[in-house]
């Protein structure tokens, strides 16, 4: 995949972190009614995340590791941080750069995700202000990033 398209995708899908802030901000009035809606979207994107890959690569060990533990932590009501997730995703990312359709396909998906990981953590930590929660997000997220940007040029 060409510089071009590749760095582009791997900015936008990571601000959707951002746009997970701007929207708490604008509705926080709305937080009791869609909380849960926020949370049952995070899973869902997660899971189509790996099905996805899953099923547009084979289905590696990898991915079935990744599906596991993410669907795992998941259900089992562990909130997994997203200073986890998203270097993860990264990594999937990186690797799926060799298909187009599907790079592109998840480079959508995660900017979703990002955007439900935003929300619950503003949602969370509110008083902090909105400055405060995008820089935060911004350190703790962004080997996303290092990851994705170092794998370019080895895969």
């Amino acid at each position: 995949m060409d510089v071009i398209n590749y760095f582009p995708a791997i900015v936008l899908s990571f601000l959707g972190l951002f746009v997970g802030v701007l929207i708490t901000y604008l509705t926080l009035e709305e937080k009791d009614i869609i909380k849960k809606y926020v949370k049952l979207s995070n899973f869902a994107l997660i899971l189509t995340i790996t099905i996805v890959t899953a099923i547009m690569t084979g289905f590696n060990i990898w991915i079935g590791v990744f599906f596991v533990l993410m669907v795992g932590f998941t259900v089992y009501h562990i909130e997994v941080p997203s200073e986890i997730i998203y270097p993860l995703l990264g990594l999937i990312l990186a690797f799926n750069s060799i298909n187009p359709t599907l790079f592109f396909t998840n480079t959508f998906l995660i900017f979703a995700l990002g955007i439900t990981i935003g929300t619950l953590y503003v949602w969370e930590n509110r008083k902090a202000g909105w400055l405060k929660n995008s820089v935060y997000l911004f350190w703790r997220n962004s080997p996303f990033l290092i990851i994705a940007i170092i794998l370019y040029f080895f895969i």
